[in-house]
C-alpha cells in the first residue's frame, strides 16, 4: 500500500505526501478518459501521463484537460477567449490572463533521491507538515480545484546529532506566498530533540480579490509570519514510544479584531505523541493544548491556506476578506489526531482542531483502504462549528463540509475503472463556494521495467 500511515490529505491521485512511497523503477505510461460534473458544467476529461522512475531521480508529467460538453448557467463571460467555451479555462487563467502555475502543473512530480536519503527533494503536487504542525500543518497544493499549484520540498539528513533540515514552498511560480523551513536535531549530552522553524507568507492580500481569486498587483498586502521553537523527549518502552513536547511561538501580521495590526502575538503549547505497535496494528496519536495571546494562531499555515490567504472560507464570519481579516483573539486551542494502520491495508484517521478564531474549528474523519484490486480513500472535514450540533448541521454552506473521495478498481491487467468526488472551495463572483465535482472513468496504466 502507498504507506498505510501516509498523510491522508488527500490520497491516491489528489496529493502526494512529501514522505510517501514511490513507483517501481521503469518507464510509466498512462491514459484515461472520464465524464461528470465539474464547476456545475457537464464535462469530459482526458488524462495522459508519462514518467521515468529511477532510484536517484524521477520525472512524471500529467496533462488532464477538462472539456465542456454542456455549458450550463452561469455562462462563460464574453471577456474570456472563445476557446473557454470548449475547455474549462478556470484552471488555466488568473483573472483574464494565462496563469503560469497552470503550465507548472503539467509536472506532476520531479524527485531527486528518496525519503530517508541524505538529500531528498521533490516538486509538483504535495502535502507538507513541519514538526507537530505548530506553523505548517498539512499545507497542500491541491486545496482548490481551480487554483491548484505546484510546490517544492527539500530535506537534508545528517548523521551528526540526527540533524535534519526541511524547506518547502507552496508555489514554485510565486514562492513568497508561503515559504517555510525547519531545523532539528538531538542535543549533545541530553536525551532531547530540539527544533526551530519559520514560515512566511510575504504578500498576503489585504484587499478583496476578484471572483477568480486573482490579487490586484497594486493592492495592499500584509506579511504573515510564524516562528516556533520546540523540544521533545522521546521515550521507548517495549513496542510503544512516547514523546512529550513543549513549544513556544511568535506570530506577526494577525490582529485581535481582524482590522488593526497588533504587532506580535505569542503562544505556548504542551503536547504528547504516542506510537503503539501490536502485531499487525500500528496506532499513532498526538494531543496538544496551547495558549495564545491576541494576534497569534497555532497552525496558521494549514490545509486551506492558499485559498484562505485570498478569501476566508465560508463559515468564518468574515465577509469578503482573506486570512488577514480573520480575528485572532487569543485563548486556548486544542488538537487531537489519531491514525492507524491495520495489516498495511486499512488506515483510518480522526483529527480535531479547536481554537477561538471564528470559523477555525474543524473535525476530520477518513480512511484509506488498499486491498488488491481495490483502492479507496475518503476524507471529510467539517469547519466552522461552535458546538456538537454544528458538527452534524445539515447546512453545509454555513458550516462547510469538504470532502475528497476516490476509488479505483483494477479490472484486469493495466485496465481499471475509477471514480472521484471532490467537494472543495471554488472562487466565485460572490465569494467562495464549495462545489461538488464528480467524475467517473476508465484508465490504462503500466510500467516498462528493466529486467
Amino acid at each position: 500500500m502507498c504507506g498505510a500511515l501516509i498523510s491522508l490529505v488527500f490520497a491516491l491521485q489528489f496529493a502526494a505526501d512529501v514522505g510517501g512511497t514511490h513507483a517501481p523503477v521503469g518507464v510509466h505510461l498512462g491514459a484515461g478518459v472520464g465524464a461528470g460534473v465539474v464547476g456545475g458544467d457537464v464535462v469530459a476529461v482526458v488524462d495522459v501521463g508519462v514518467g521515468i522512475e529511477t532510484s536517484p531521480f524521477a520525472l512524471h508529467l500529467r496533462a488532464p484537460p477538462t472539456f465542456r460538453l454542456v455549458d450550463l448557467p452561469e455562462p462563460v463571460p464574453s471577456s474570456q477567449p472563445s476557446i473557454c467555451r470548449v475547455i474549462r479555462c478556470e484552471e488555466a487563467l488568473r483573472g483574464q490572463r494565462l496563469d503560469p502555475t497552470a503550465l507548472a502543473r503539467v509536472i506532476d512530480e520531479v524527485r531527486l533521491f528518496r525519503p530517508g536519503d541524505v538529500v531528498h527533494a521533490r516538486a509538483g503536487r504535495l502535502t507538507a507538515t513541519f514538526g507537530a504542525g505548530a506553523a505548517v500543518d498539512r499545507v497542500t497544493t491541491m486545496a482548490s480545484w481551480d487554483r491548484r499549484t505546484s510546490g517544492a520540498y527539500g530535506n537534508v539528513r545528517l548523521p551528526v546529532q540526527s540533524l535534519r533540515a526541511d524547506v518547502v514552498v507552496a508555489d514554485v511560480i510565486s514562492p513568497l506566498e508561503l515559504m517555510a523551513g525547519r531545523l532539528e536535531g538531538a542535543l549533545p549530552w541530553l536525551p532531547v530533540v530540539a527544533g526551530v522553524e519559520i514560515a512566511v507568507d510575504a504578500f498576503a492580500p489585504d484587499d478583496v480579490v476578484d471572483g477568480a481569486g486573482a490579487v490586484d498587483p497594486a493592492g495592499r498586502t500584509r506579511t504573515l509570519g510564524v516562528g516556533v521553537a520546540d523540544v521533545r523527549l522521546p521515550v521507548t518502552i517495549a513496542s510503544a514510544s512516547l514523546a512529550p513536547r513543549l513549544e513556544v511561538s511568535v506570530a506577526t501580521g494577525l490582529s485581535a479584531d481582524g482590522v488593526v495590526v497588533d504587532g506580535f502575538g505569542f503562544g505556548a503549547a504542551l503536547g504528547v505523541a504516542a506510537d503503539l505497535k501490536v502485531s499487525f496494528v500500528d496506532v499513532k496519536g498526538e494531543a496538544t493544548v496551547g495558549m495564545s495571546t491576541s494576534a497569534h494562531r497555532r497552525g496558521l499555515f494549514s490545509t486551506f491556506h492558499l485559498v484562505e490567504r485570498r478569501r476566508a472560507l465560508v463559515g468564518s464570519a468574515v465577509v469578503g476578506g482573506g486570512l488577514v481579516h480573520v480575528p485572532a483573539p487569543g485563548g486556548v486551542s486544542a488538537d487531537l489526531r489519531l491514525e492507524a494502520s491495520v495489516l498495511d491495508a486499512v488506515a483510518p484517521l480522526f483529527r480535531l482542531h479547536l481554537e477561538p478564531s471564528p470559523g477555525a474549528n474543524s473535525v476530520e474523519v477518513g480512511a484509506v483502504v488498499d486491498i488488491e484490486p481495490i483502492q479507496v480513500s475518503f476524507s471529510a472535514m467539517r469547519r466552522g462549528f461552535v458546538d456538537l450540533g454544528g458538527v452534524v448541521d445539515r447546512d453545509v454552506d454555513a458550516r462547510p463540509l469538504l470532502v475528497v473521495a476516490e476509488a479505483a478498481w483494477r479490472i484486469v491487467g493495466p485496465l481499471s475503472v475509477w471514480a472521484r468526488w471532490y467537494r472543495l472551495p471554488r472562487f466565485a463572483p460572490d465569494g467562495l463556494r464549495a462545489d461538488d465535482d464528480v467524475l467517473v472513468g476508465i484508465a490504462v496504466a503500466g510500467a516498462l521495467q528493466p529486467r
